[in-house]
This record gives structure tokens, C-alpha cells and sequence, in this order.
């Protein structure tokens, strides 16, 4: 199912729904026909403002957004280089478990681990092909 162009309403049209919804008595359809609003996204504009602890009007305020901060100090880094120090050949996979093995309780994705080495630790990681294995036959 392909999904429909998206819509921007000014706020006069969401505050015209909620006025009719909230202070008229109206339902969300009848609400929408007046507004021109669509009515799923009607819908979804009550459900969000009901759910709401604060009752904001949608659109009226901005989403928190953050980043999770990365679980990796200097600890892991230093760790970490001197794991590859001593084992050069070792994978992302192999880094990985060791250092939830020397650090309980930490859950790291393979791909943070990745991006710390190569933004903290300048590292340039190349990607390793498998080595077939040859059968040598004996004559």
C-alpha cells in the first residue's frame, strides 16, 4: 500500500480542530470536514494531545532529540589498543567480546565499536578476504 503525499496544516487549522473537538463537542470526523483536515491525521492529532501529560497542541512544541552518548572512554580505548597490539589480525566480533568480557555489564553494538576506533583511535580497518583453503593432492 503506497502511502498518500504528506500534508502540512497551519496551526489555525489544527487549533480551528481542536476548538470544535475539544470546546463544541464535535467528533473528530465531522471536526475534519470543516477544517479540511484528514481525518486518520485528525484522529492521530486527539490521540496525541489525550496521551499528552502537558496537552500540547501537535506541532506547537519540538521533540526532545538526543544521541545516546557513546559507552566508550579512554579505558576501552586504551584497552582496546592494546589488544590489537598484541593480536593485529583480530576482527570486530573478537574486540568485541573481549571487552564485555573485561568490562561486566557493558552492551555494545559492533558498529560503535567501529566507528570509536576510527573517529578516537584513527584507525584505517580493512576488510579481509577469506583464505581458500588449497588441497594438495599427493601423487
Amino acid at each position: 500500500k503506497m502511502r498518500g503525499s504528506y500534508r502540512n496544516y497551519t496551526p489555525e487549522q489544527i487549533e480551528k480542530l481542536f476548538d470544535l473537538v475539544i470546546e463544541e463537542n464535535y467528533t473528530a470526523k465531522d471536526a475534519t470536514l470543516v477544517t479540511g483536515i484528514n481525518v486518520c491525521t485528525a484522529q492521530n492529532y486527539i490521540k496525541t494531545y489525550n496521551n499528552d501529560i502537558q496537552r500540547r497542541l501537535p506541532g506547537t512544541y519540538d521533540k526532545p532529540r538526543e544521541r545516546p552518548h557513546s559507552e566508550l572512554t579512554n579505558e576501552y580505548s586504551k584497552f582496546l589498543l592494546d589488544h590489537i597490539e598484541k593480536n593485529p589480525t583480530a576482527t570486530l566480533d573478537e574486540l568485541k567480546v573481549m571487552v564485555c568480557e573485561e568490562f561486566e555489564g557493558l552492551k555494545i553494538p559492533i558498529l560503535a565499536i567501529y566507528r570509536h576506533l576510527v573517529s578516537n583511535c584513527h584507525f584505517i580497518l580493512k576488510k579481509s578476504k577469506k583464505l581458500q583453503q588449497q588441497e594438495i593432492l599427493i601423487e
